[in-house]
């Protein structure tokens, strides 16, 4: 998976110019932006030619993102414009997903911490769906420590985890809590066993495979896949 936040490096002259650029692209003049938002054409072609601020308001860029969709121009581009962008964007197609430290899956009992906290990842929303059918609030980005799954996963990359995910049927890479942190394995079930049990291993060589009973495994999420930087 590529890092899907937006770029939000600061725009020379403004957002206005990118704002102009994007709605003649779109084959828009300023009048018919402005009668597609239903304000006035001067209010509106403020934000092309007089704007000076990085960003434009987020609650134009609400607005504006259906508006240049029909015109061909993709959503991603249109959110750029607002740079980091909050959750009410996720009425446009945007999913928040919440990065959190590995011990915090045990400390918040795998439910949506109440104050929030850590950084949110952006996404779109179809990204999402073709990779799990796990609600937003189920999904966490987390940052492997260790070498023991490499060189699937290597120390420092972010991986995304369904919490909703703890049964290894079908077998595959789980966080685990081993009674004195996570850790990220390969799990799958050893077949007739019962009660069951699962056999536990790690793709780095080095670490030796083990067994366990499928309820003191400690499985905390089912891994999705990973962020590959380029």
């Amino acid at each position: 998976m590529a890092d899907s936040k937006l770029n939000n490096r600061p725009r020379r002259g403004g957002a206005g110019p990118a704002l102009k650029a994007l709605a003649r692209e779109a084959g828009l003049s300023v009048q018919q932006v402005a009668d597609k938002l239903g304000r006035p054409k001067s209010s509106y072609q403020y934000y092309e030619d007089e704007f000076k601020e990085e960003r434009l308001p987020l609650k134009l860029v609400e607005e504006l993102v259906p508006i240049f969709e029909q015109r061909g121009i993709p959503r991603d581009r249109v959110l750029a414009l607002g740079g980091d962008f909050p959750i009410s964007l996720t009425s446009v197609g945007m999913a928040i997903i919440r990065e959190q430290r590995p011990r915090e899956l045990a400390e918040n009992g795998l439910e949506e911490p109440s104050g929030g906290g850590g950084n949110a990842w952006q996404m779109p929303k179809d990204f999402l769906r073709a990779a799990t059918d796990a609600a937003e609030g189920q999904i966490r980005i987390m940052t492997v420590v260790g070498d023991s799954m490499e060189t699937t996963f290597r120390p420092y990359e972010r991986i995304m985890v369904d919490v909703s995910d703890r049964q290894p049927s079908p077998p595959g890479i789980f966080v685990l809590f081993d009674g004195v942190g996570h850790v990220v394995k390969r799990v799958e079930l050893v077949v007739g066993s019962n009660p069951p049990r699962v056999r536990i291993s790690a793709d780095n060589p080095r670490y030796s495979v083990y067994e366990s009973a499928l309820d003191e495994a400690g499985i905390e999420g089912r891994v999705l896949g990973k962020w590959q930087w380029v």
